[in-house]
């Protein structure tokens, strides 16, 4: 059985790069994003994490293979805006699309990637959360996403 990594956000920029690099390492990767990219280093999935109901099923399918042993959570959303224009609408997308496909991968994941006794989950984050003008909502989608994975002991065991 191959030993898989999946890596959300996979076909451009930092996703893609890990992708990449873990290739090179001699790890074999599931990229997951809503457009394939040319030459992509392993399998890809196009799938639209915005929704809910398809990245719990694709989750599953994931974890029935039997092959994920780790998570890069990396997809993400950005906006433009000041905090005086912020749509509430776009916010909670934004905040939904930054955290929630993280929670579902890992929740999903999580028990076959213990029973494969490697545990390694990276959540990509940004430095935004230190500051950055017109990033709000950016920033507080991954404040959160920080936070909810930080107590690892309490909600999803010591990894």
């Amino acid at each position: 059985m191959d030993r898989s990594i999946v890596i959300t956000g996979a076909s451009k920029g930092i996703g893609r790069a890990a992708a990449h690099a873990l290739v090179e390492d001699g790890w074999s990767v599931i990229g997951v994003a809503r457009s394939s990219p040319t030459n992509f280093p392993g399998v890809f999935i196009e799938a639209d994490l915005a929704d809910r109901e398809k990245t719990q099923v694709l989750a599953d399918d994931l974890l029935a293979s039997g092959s994920v042993v780790g998570i890069v959570n990396n997809v993400g959303l950005a906006r433009h805006e000041r905090v005086d224009t912020i749509d509430p609408a776009v916010f909670a997308m934004v905040m939904d699309l930054n955290v929630r496909p993280a929670l579902q991968f890992t929740r999903a994941l999580l028990a076959g990637i213990r029973a494969a006794k490697f545990d390694r989950i990276i959540n990509i984050t940004s430095l935004v959360t230190a500051g950055l003008a017109f990033r709000g909502s950016y920033a507080a989608a991954f404040i959160t996403g920080q936070t909810l994975f930080v107590d690892g002991g309490a909600s999803f065991g010591t990894l």
